[in-house]
């Protein structure tokens, strides 16, 4: 008994020791590169705090902490990684350094899950720079010109849905978060595929259990995985073992609906304005950038014409081009319908903002004469704009990005503030952290669309908001995330109002997810307007 006790006690002592020794070598570590260093949890804590709270809640806690400095380092899963919450820093290595910061930190490679390893947001080096030219052409203003017309008949058969479910049982609540992410299966099965579906009338279509599972993506399950990849011994085991993200019957059902479609069309000689049809033309080296350059009329929408210094690739994989449907559906799937969520949501806790917006709803079907939603209208719709843009402001869906450092690093402040990042550190950037921050947004907590105004607008440091990224490898869809989320939210509002209930939660909770902000449940009572 004696002896175990001993052994016991010594073991702690060592291991205290052990840690100590560790804390050190890692401090000195960043100190050498003059960066401050938020002292690490032991592994077993860290993994448990990770997997059992909302991750953007605990970056923002961070935030807070250190926000005095612009820098700070830290080790995650012993692996150095920085964080930074300086604007000045951030755009400096996001657009003029970019080509120390050209790659996200990715986990897992093209060569064994080709699903996402060669997705757009996966890809590295000259690979992404040759497929980011090669797509951008694919979502310029004048493409989403000509897809508009699918998303238009997807809002309204999704708003005569509920007009006919409003005859039939009166006014009711729903959980937002269901609806859209219905709706954004139906946009993307036409706008992406070509398929013509109703998920409303039909819940169990296959499109559907394919986006439920991907919209399934973080949890706890798969966030296990992508943390256990993120470790280099248990990552080779992951690996060795063959475990995927994604369930091979997904895969290869995603596969088949994508290869049918191009097959049928070749065949048939069908033309249709969506994303089927420009992969087939970027697949041919036809992919061409229209001669029409539109006006970025929104503030939250990204510039696509980007030089990168490179030309397109001509000939590409069929793996690859998969891929890039596979992504566009996984954004568009989650993150599109967690954006129009948060903005009914926003709208039903703002009776005066939903007033002003139902104001210029209104005006626009008096204009409109009879005639659907056409692409110029939805543009004009300033107010609209702004309630998005201040959605995303309060609420980002991806409240995190990175940039990994592909070669040694030096930085020289103007004032004199200096550090060193070495090669394969991966630098975070807290978008919902700095577009909370009441220094650059006066009120964070409140819904204020008015903030981007056209008189107030030009006060709003666009080096803090960034919800659809930063620098070259911003969100490349980010104008049809807007045009789906504008259109959803005018047919909606044309027929109803978003008013709370009882199952309505003040304040709204966040699931626990490793980079997105979700609501847990956001349940809104849609109301007859006529």
């Amino acid at each position: 008994m004696f002896v175990s006790i001993f052994i016991s006690v010594c073991l702690i002592v060592v291991f205290i020791f052990y840690r100590q020794h560790v804390q050190e070598k890692r401090v000195k570590y960043f100190k050498d590169r003059g960066i401050v260093m938020q002292k690490s949890e032991f592994f077993i804590k860290e993994l448990w705090t990770v997997l059992t709270n909302n991750i953007t809640l605990l970056i923002n806690q961070m935030y807070e902490k250190y926000k005095s400095e612009r820098i700070i380092g830290f080790f995650n899963s012993g692996i150095p990684q920085c964080f930074v919450l300086d604007p000045v820093i951030i755009k400096q290595i996001t657009v003029k350094d970019f080509d120390h910061f050209v790659d996200h930190l990715s986990f897992l490679d093209f060569y064994h899950d080709p699903f996402f390893g060669n997705t757009l947001i996966s890809l590295k080096g000259k690979r992404w720079r040759d497929m980011r030219s090669s797509l951008s052409p694919a979502f310029t203003g004048s493409k989403m010109r000509s897809m508009f017309q699918l998303v238009q008949q997807c809002s309204q058969q999704m708003a005569q849905y509920f007009l006919e479910q409003c005859n039939q049982n009166g006014p009711h609540s729903y959980d937002m978060k269901d609806i859209y992410s219905k709706f954004t299966n139906d946009v993307i099965a036409s706008c992406a595929f070509g398929l013509k579906c109703d998920t409303f009338r039909e819940p169990e279509n296959e499109f559907f259990k394919i986006g439920k599972k991907v919209a399934n993506f973080q949890s706890p399950w798969n966030l296990f995985k992508l943390i256990i990849y993120r470790m280099i011994p248990f990552r080779n085991v992951a690996k060795l073992l063959d475990v995927k993200l994604l369930d091979d019957k997904s895969r290869n059902t995603f596969t088949k609906i994508i290869f049918t479609s191009m097959k049928t069309r070749e065949e048939r000689k069908i033309f249709r304005p969506d994303m089927i049809n420009l992969l087939m033309e970027l697949k041919k080296g036809q992919l061409q950038a229209s001669a029409e350059i539109e006006a970025n009329k929104s503030i939250a929408a990204v510039d696509e014409h980007i030089n990168l210094s490179t030309e397109p690739k001509q000939t590409w994989t069929d793996d690859e081009l998969i891929s890039q449907c596979f992504i566009f559906f996984l954004a568009g799937f989650d993150t599109s319908s967690t954006l129009m969520t948060f903005t009914a949501y926003e709208l039903a806790l703002n009776p005066n903002v939903q007033t002003k917006l139902l104001e210029e709803i209104d005006r626009i079907n008096i204009d409109l004469a009879g005639k659907p939603l056409d692409y110029d209208h939805l543009q004009s719709m300033t107010y609209m704009d702004m309630v998005i843009t201040e959605t995303l402001r309060k609420w980002p869906p991806v409240a995190i990005t990175d940039r990994l450092c592909i070669r040694d690093y030096n930085y020289q402040g103007e004032d004199g503030f200096q550090f060193r990042i070495e090669k394969g550190t991966d630098l975070l950037i807290p978008i919902y952290s700095l577009q909370s921050d009441p220094e650059y947004f006066p009120e964070p907590d409140k819904f204020h669309p008015e903030r981007f105004s056209s008189d107030s607008k030009s006060s709003v440091n666009l080096g803090v908001y960034i919800p659809f990224g930063i620098g070259p490898r911003n969100c490349i869809g980010s104008r049809f995330a807007l045009m789906e989320t504008k259109s959803i939210i005018y047919h909606l509002l044309l027929n109803f109002t978003f008013d709370l209930c009882e199952k309505t939660q003040i304040p709204i909770k966040l699931k626990n997810t490793m980079g997105g902000v979700l609501p847990d449940k956001a349940e809104i009572l849609l109301r007859p307007r006529h």
